[in-house]
Formats: C-alpha cells, sequence, structure tokens
C-alpha cells in the first residue's frame, strides 16, 4: 500500500520513524489525534489556546506536521491549532490519493471537521495545501471564515522546467548546509524516499470568484514552482484578497507567523476622492522600519494603486521620535516607489513634545506624496 506513495517500503517505515521521533520536539503541549475518514485515517496534531479560535493548518506537497512547528510556537498562545497530515503524503496519514479536482477531498475535510467537532475554522495552508484549500472552501461555502495561503498552488500556473531544477536540488542538497534540525533532516529523506504529487489542475476563474471569506495569500517574487505574478494578479482579479508579494523570496517562504497571526486585519483597496488606495486596518502588525514599507508596496505589485493610508494606531513605538531616523526611512520608501502614502489619526502627544516632527508634518502637507491628515475624510479632501 505504502509503496505507491514512496519508492521502497523499507523508506517508507525509515520516514515514518524518524517523523514519530521528531514529533516529540513539538514546541508546545499537543494531543495526537487519528480522525477516521471515508478516504482513510488521517492523523492531527492538536495544540494551543483550548478558548481560541480554530485553525486548521495543511502544509505542502512532500510535507506534514513538521512543516508548522515554528508557526504553532508562535500562535498557539490565541488559537486552537490543528495540524493536519494530508493523505497520500509522508505522514502519519493514509497513503491514498484520490484524482485532484475530484469531490473526494471535500469528502475528506468534512469527515475531518466531524471527526474533531468543529463546524467553522479559519484555514492557514500553504502550496499543495493552499490548493486543498481552494478546493474545499469552494466546494463547502461557509465552512472556511478566513484563509491565509502561503505560495498557493492552482491559481499562477506551475513552472515544470524550474520544478524539477527545485527538486533535484532539493535532493542534492544543493547550496544548502548540512541539516540540523529535526524538520530539515527530516526534509532531506523525503526527497530520498517519496514520490511527490507533481502537477496540480489550475483553477477557474469562476471557483476563484467563490472564495469570498477574508483572504491573505503571500508569495514569493522569485518563485521558482510557481507564477506568483499570475496568482496576484488572478487573485486580485477574482477575489477581494490581499496578495503579499516577498521580493527576493522564493517558494520556500520565511516564517510568517506575524502575519497569520493577524485575525482581525481587514487590509482593503478602496475608492478615496476618485483615487483608488490600499487602506491598512488599525490593528494589524506593527510598522516600523524600511522593510515593512517594502512589504506593503510589495503586496500592490503591478496593481494601479497609487495611495496607502496608514492608521496612526499601525506604527510601533519610537517611529514618530525623529532622532530614529524610522519615520524618513519608512515615508522615503514610498517616494522611492512611487507611491503616495497618508498616516491619518491623532498625533497630538508626539507633536505636542516634539518641534522637529512638528516642522517635519508642515513640510510635509505642504507637498503631494506624504500627508499627516486627522482621517480618511480629509485624505478625500485633499484628492478632490
Amino acid at each position: 500500500m505504502t509503496a505507491t506513495i514512496y519508492k521502497t517500503e523499507a523508506g517508507g517505515q525509515e520516514l515514518r520513524a524518524f517523523y514519530e521521533r521528531a514529533l516529540g520536539h513539538w514546541p508546545v503541549p499537543a494531543d495526537r489525534r487519528t480522525v477516521p475518514t471515508r478516504h482513510g485515517d488521517t492523523f492531527v496534531m492538536v495544540s494551543g489556546n483550548e478558548t481560541g479560535p480554530p485553525v486548521i493548518l495543511l502544509h505542502g506537497s512532500a510535507g506534514n506536521t513538521l512543516s508548522w512547528m515554528s508557526v504553532v510556537g508562535n500562535l498557539a498562545d490565541r488559537f486552537r491549532l490543528y495540524a493536519v497530515d494530508i493523505i497520500g503524503e509522508p505522514g502519519l496519514s493514509a497513503p491514498s490519493r484520490p484524482p485532484l479536482g475530484s469531490s473526494a477531498y471535500a469528502e475528506w475535510f468534512d469527515d475531518v471537521l466531524a471527526g474533531l467537532g468543529l463546524t467553522e475554522v479559519q484555514m492557514v495552508a500553504a502550496s499543495l495545501g493552499g490548493w486543498f484549500a481552494i478546493d474545499c472552501a469552494t466546494r463547502r461555502p461557509g465552512r472556511i471564515s478566513r484563509m491565509v495561503l502561503l505560495v498557493p498552488g492552482g491559481i499562477g500556473r506551475q513552472k515544470l522546467g524550474k520544478m524539477a531544477l527545485f527538486f533535484l536540488g532539493r535532493l542534492l542538497g544543493r547550496k544548502q548546509p548540512e541539516p540540523q534540525s529535526p524538520p530539515e533532516k527530516y526534509l532531506r529523506m523525503v526527497f530520498e524516499h517519496y514520490r511527490p504529487r507533481l502537477l496540480m489542475p489550475i483553477f477557474s476563474a469562476a471557483r476563484l470568484r467563490k472564495l469570498t471569506m477574508p483572504l491573505l495569500a503571500i508569495v514569493g517574487d522569485r518563485d521558482e514552482l510557481l507564477n506568483s505574478k499570475a496568482t496576484q494578479r488572478r487573485l486580485t482579479a477574482t477575489t477581494d484578497a490581499t496578495v503579499v508579494m516577498l521580493p527576493d523570496t522564493g517558494h520556500m517562504l520565511p516564517d510568517q507567523s506575524e502575519r497569520i497571526g493577524v485575525s482581525s486585519v481587514t487590509d482593503t483597496v478602496t475608492d478615496i476622492g476618485g483615487t483608488t488606495a490600499f487602506v491598512l486596518a488599525p490593528d494589524g502588525p506593527k510598522l516600523s522600519t524600511e522593510q515593512d514599507a517594502v512589504d506593503i508596496i510589495g503586496q500592490l505589485w503591478g496593481q494601479p494603486v497609487p495611495l496607502v493610508v496608514i492608521p496612526v494606531e499601525r506604527f510601533a513605538d519610537g517611529v514618530f521620535d525623529l532622532r530614529t531616523t524610522l519615520l524618513g526611512h519608512f515615508t522615503q520608501k514610498f517616494i522611492g516607489y512611487g507611491k503616495s502614502l497618508a498616516i491619518v489619526g491623532d498625533l497630538g502627544e508626539h507633536l505636542a513634545g516634539s518641534e522637529p516632527l512638528r516642522a517635519y508634518v508642515r513640510e510635509s502637507n505642504r507637498g503631494s506624496r506624504i500627508w499627516f491628515l486627522d482621517d480618511v475624510n480629509q485624505v478625500a479632501a485633499r484628492l478632490g
């Protein structure tokens, strides 16, 4: 049975044994559960805040729950986390692989949620897991209240030639240090013994339009496996998703726990005074650095959005102290990338104690690129 997904029976057994040992390094207390489904038993690591909102974590191809160890460690205090081993992947779930594009995975999803006693969940999913998340969300509307997709499959086309080189590089360990952590060692073993699923069907625009829940997608501009610009373009055209394009980043993303963990963020693209604007929510991750500015601009890559509006509440302590130089470097990035920036909200406390800041605000407000205003209505008045 395992020979269908592993190159040899012995290789499958070796991977399973290593995986079970590695689970002993789970960063927080956890329950191990096996959920029966119509398509085979499914293994789930359950951890985190028992009263927090439930979040399903779906890994990518050739992965398993180990993919989420850093995320779990960072988010367990806020969420009830269910890291699921997808069937047909190198974890502890059944090796069954129903055809992609069939209704089987939505049935599997139904059974997993029922076995866990869940009705509506948030979903965080990566790569192939993103494909499964989209498939389930569009077949089972109302069951997923929010989705975060990391380099999701099924939207932008796969780069088949580069994919072969990517997997070969992983197999041979090209330009990679000797693995040290249990997940790194396991990944090396996976590429020695496992037969990954390589091709993911592309979702139609009609299917993507069914993604009406709050949706954040994070992609890398140098993804070796997927056309990330097409992913951004298609999601922007068919949904209200926020798409973050990380610069100089491939398919293996750096840790995105902070972005994943902001469950109430509603950053939106809207019209203000006849100008298309990207308006950030007041309760998102704190901003302070040039990289934060670049990340925001990256979300708008290739989109005709000339203005960004950021509430004062989004900025970290110290940004409005000009001695730190943080504010100048942050705003300069928007000018350099041809974007206008409006910072809105009450700066009274900061202005009262700093003549340099008062002068900076006065000078900025005389121009047309960087404004400090009380609210969005003032932004609209400026644009009108």
